[in-house]
């Protein structure tokens, strides 16, 4: 199956063919109906579950691609067995992810005992799978059946496109545009040219099958035949957001494209000839979107572009900029679709605006295009009518609490400028003196810390204009584009430090000069390739090295960091896509000791381009020494939240203690998480973060007030709770198993967590030799970390 929008290979469909020794090949039309009117399906439905999950498990084990896979199940599975439980227990036994299999359901099986068969979909539905309906289309009551049952994708069936009509296309085109508005997704099958994969593509079809892309085959020569045509595989990871990309309207009328971005480059996935045309007069060329060039969004028409884009956080939700490129005038609307971390998709709309606005006059137009070429945010302000209009916001920061002007002048400004700036923000705003201060100049202009979508502040610069109408003004923002040392001069004014400019600028020299030399920062700045620029005194007495020995030099060349790629990562993101690292925790080594340390960086920008960065750390243990609670983290696990080795044998020794002295007993569930390195291959070192804390969570929330949880390896926790007998013990673990069994999305990707869960009473034989293994265990870490 071909998903449209990538043009990739995005899952397989399991088919049953039967080879006779003697009959040779034998058609499921010569089978099929035999082993239905036997009851022998059931058998044959079976085995293709299991054999579908033998073989992803051999995949994996070999290193080999896998992709989804659907199987079909007939009107006995659903009515005499309990299918649901099968295909869940043959999931867990061969460790496949819920979201790696795809339940199909002919239209004619749901004709049957609805009830049954309604609640076998719902039943698959909460475990986590996804439920096709097959064949629509080949019956009487297809949009009845969409109305009784809850499908996540249709299928629609091959006798559609027999024969290849308009009127056969105007049908698929309404039901295309249907199942978008259900929220369901669509599969084209017995597909056999180009054109028709061309008119499904453009419609919106979501995914094809036919044999215009391959025949019935084995796995292995299946993928080899798409890689022949140079078709990609779709990776685990993408899935949910192309999956969101394909739920756009195609059909919209006007110029439209779908499109990802991670921030720094933008890919078409769609682009309809008008949007091309339109492209095409903005100096794109048709070969670049034919190839889905990559576009770097360096330069003011990317930089609006992108600003437009991530204006838009919330999925469902859009924005629209106007823009001028030399004489062509645009109005853009973005509606985000999907987003998984910093990769986006949306679908955009252009309007062209070389006509009559409507809701506009032409000066108050010309007036926004102008002002969109230069700022972030405008607002246009009559005084006398105390009237505001936002005619600009490209920034991810809602404006809706701004207000009438006298309501912002009297203070409200105070929900988007930094406490520390109010009283100037007052002094520079004041309506007493407004006016005559804008007839000496007709502008007034200032720096204030301004709040971003996130909470944060940043430095930008505020802009009033008076127009030429009496009590009509411009209100606008823009980011800082100065040297650092003017935005220190305006910090030193913030904080009334100076007025004379020869003074400012001694002044800040004397206090960075202080900060460097007496303040117990660890505070360091780097260039555009990482290499070191400069250090604090306390940074460079926390690892007894000189200043020379610093400079030019990266992390990795004096390899103090236990883990360089993550530091390094992190720090990439940070000076290639102006990311904060906020907190992160991380380990050097210093003088042969492992330090536990969290470090944050901030982008150095000059001119408006970033060109380092600049960042400090914190030592966990001088820290927690200073606050006492060196023991709350010696005992913690950071990315859990539970306790670790350490903290687990503490609480083990007094349980055993209290077992010992009252026969108390207890109980210590071994919980070990075998799918965890599936997250890490599919999605990487965040997402399995993630997923470790949101396991540790919900283990803790079962256990409650009755237990404590920690983490004594990457992939095992171990519960502590008290108890009264076996049977309460074991009906915790499967308390825990099926909550963290029922975690099934992970920052919106699809995730299945399998784990083995062994439950042993503290008066079991051999629970002191595993508690002396675990001993053991401690020892050997604390030998590693400690013995100094």
């Amino acid at each position: 199956m071909i998903r449209t929008v990538t043009d990739s290979i995005c899952s397989m469909e399991a088919l049953a063919r039967w080879i006779d020794p003697q009959h040779g090949m034998l058609r499921p039309a010569e089978f099929i109906p035999v082993l239905e009117k036997t009851k022998q399906i059931i058998k044959l439905d079976k085995y293709m579950v299991q054999s579908i999950c033998q073989e992803y498990e051999s995949r994996i084990n070999q290193g080999k691609t896998v992709l989804p896979v659907s199987f079909n199940l007939s009107r006995y599975d659903l009515l005499v067995e309990d299918m649901v439980d099968f295909v869940d227990e043959q999931a867990k036994k061969y460790r496949v992810p819920k979201d790696m299999l795809y339940v199909e359901i002919t239209e004619s099986v749901l004709m049957d005992d609805r009830d049954v068969i309604y609640e076998t979909i719902e039943n698959f539905h909460q475990l986590g799978y996804a439920v096709w309906m097959d064949d629509f289309g080949s019956q009487y009551s297809s949009l009845n059946l969409l109305k009784d049952y809850d499908f996540d994708e249709i299928k629609l069936d091959m006798d559609f496109f027999s024969t290849f009509s308009d009127k056969s296309r105007k049908i698929v085109k309404s039901v295309v545009s249907m199942a978008k508005r259900l929220h369901t997704h669509t599969l084209a099958e017995g597909i056999e040219t180009e054109e028709e994969y061309r008119f499904l593509k453009s419609i919106g079809c979501e995914k094809v099958q036919g044999y215009v892309l391959a025949r019935p085959d084995s796995y292995d020569r299946i993928l080899e035949a798409m890689q022949k045509r140079k078709l990609p595989v779709e990776m685990r990871k993408d899935k949910g957001l192309y999956e969101k990309a394909g739920q756009a309207d195609f059909l919209t009328l006007g110029p439209f494209c779908v499109l990802e971005t991670d921030g720094e480059s933008v890919r078409y996935l769609y682009i309809n000839p008008e949007y091309l045309s339109i492209l095409k007069m903005l100096g794109v060329t048709e070969e670049e979107v034919a190839h889905r060039a990559l576009h770097s969004m360096e330069g003011i028409k990317w930089e609006r572009m992108r600003d437009l884009l991530f204006s838009v956080n919330e999925e469902g939700d859009s924005n629209e900029q106007e823009h001028n490129y030399g004489h062509i005038y645009l109005r853009m609307r973005a509606q985000l679709l999907g987003k998984t971390g910093w990769r986006r998709v949306y679908s955009c709309r252009i309007q062209m605006l070389n006509r009559e606005i409507g809701e506009w006059d032409a000066s108050e137009h010309s007036i926004s295009v102008i002002l969109n070429s230069f700022y972030r945010v405008a607002l246009f302000w009559n005084l006398e009518k105390d009237y505001n209009h936002t005619l600009i916001n490209r920034t991810s920061v809602p404006l809706g609490s701004v207000g009438k002007p006298s309501a912002w002048m009297a203070g409200r400004y105070r929900k988007y400028v930094h406490p520390e700036d109010w009283d100037r923000y007052a002094v520079w705003i004041d309506r007493k003196r407004l006016s005559e201060r804008l007839q000496q100049s007709g502008y007034l202009q200032d720096l204030f810390r301004t709040k971003n979508a996130d909470g944060s502040y940043s430095w930008n610069i505020h802009f009033l204009f008076a127009l030429a109408e009496k009590n009509h003004l411009i209100y606008a923002t823009a980011k800082t584009r100065m040297y650092n040392r003017e935005i220190t001069e305006a910090i030193i004014e913030s904080m009334h430090l100076a007025t004379d400019g020869s003074e400012k600028n001694a002044l800040a020299r004397d206090i960075w000069e202080s900060v460097l030399s007496f303040f117990p920062v660890k505070l360091f700045w780097k260039d555009s390739e990482r290499r070191f620029l400069g250090a604090s005194r306390a940074f460079l007495d926390y690892f007894g090295i000189q200043r020379r020995d610093l400079i030019g030099k990266t992390d990795e060349d004096m390899g103090w960091h236990v883990n360089d790629h993550g530091f390094r990562e992190a720090e990439e993101n940070c000076i290639h896509r102006g990311r904060l690292v906020i907190n992160m925790p991380g380990h050097c080594i210093v003088n042969g000791i492992e330090h536990a340390i969290m470090t944050t960086k901030v982008p150095l920008y000059r001119q408006g381009e970033i060109q380092g960065l600049i960042g400090y750390f914190t030592d966990f243990q001088e820290e927690a020494e200073r606050q006492q609670l060196l023991p709350r983290l010696l005992y913690s696990d950071i990315d859990s939240g539970a306790l670790n080795l350490i903290g687990i044998m503490d609480r083990l020794s007094r349980y055993y203690e209290t077992y010992a002295r009252n026969k108390q007993n207890f109980t210590m569930i071994d919980i070990e998480i075998i799918s965890l390195e599936n997250t890490l291959q599919s999605y990487g070192v965040e997402i399995e973060r993630k997923l470790v804390r949101a396991i540790s969570d919900r283990i803790r929330r079962i256990l409650g007030i009755h237990g404590v949880l920690g983490r004594v390896e990457r992939k095992r926790f171990l519960a502590l709770m008290q108890v009264q007998s076996r049977a309460e013990a074991e009906e915790a673990g499967r308390k825990i198993q099926q909550g963290v069994y029922a975690i099934q999305e992970i920052d919106g990707y699809p995730v299945t967590v399998q784990m083995k869960v062994q439950c042993l009473l503290f008066s079991d034989e051999g629970m002191k030799e595993l508690i002396n293994n675990l001993g053991r265990g401690l020892e050997t870490l604390l030998e590693t970390r400690f013995a100094e």
